[in-house]
């Protein structure tokens, strides 16, 4: 079933997913706990997106097209973990303080690069995490 936002969970279970896929790409995150997840392929930077959705901190990060496809990556898994999809203004939150990622609330982010895509997972303080990649 679905939550207000759009996000699917699983009725009367204990079991938390997430998915996203770009291009080749499919990632599934699964969790005891709410979970987010975004993969995107490293795209050109948008000076318009980076100035309306980015907090200052992200955006002073932003050197070239993978830093923005980074920010975005985690931006899209904390909005994802959260359950409210884009009704969350994006430059409401910040996942860079000192050009370091940085935890949101009692969230934090686990970021992968794989070849010309960046992985972004938000999860529970603590939570340790397995990645699994099959081909």
């Amino acid at each position: 079933i679905y939550n207000d936002y759009g996000k699917p969970y699983l009725k009367d279970n204990n079991l938390f997913f997430n998915i996203s896929h770009s291009n080749e790409y499919v990632v599934c995150a699964l969790s005891d706990q709410e979970v987010g997840v975004d993969i995107e392929k490293v795209r050109p930077k948008n000076d318009l997106v980076i100035s309306k959705c980015f907090s200052p901190s992200e955006q002073e990060y932003i050197v070239d097209d993978s830093d923005f496809t980074k920010v975005w990556t985690l931006k899209e898994s904390y909005i994802k973990n959260i359950g409210t999809g884009l009704k969350t203004k994006l430059n409401s939150f910040s996942t860079i303080e000192n050009k370091e990622i940085t935890k949101v609330s009692n969230l934090m982010f686990t970021s992968v690069q794989i070849d010309d895509y960046h992985l972004a997972i938000c999860h529970s303080l603590g939570k340790k995490l397995k990645l699994i990649y099959l081909n």
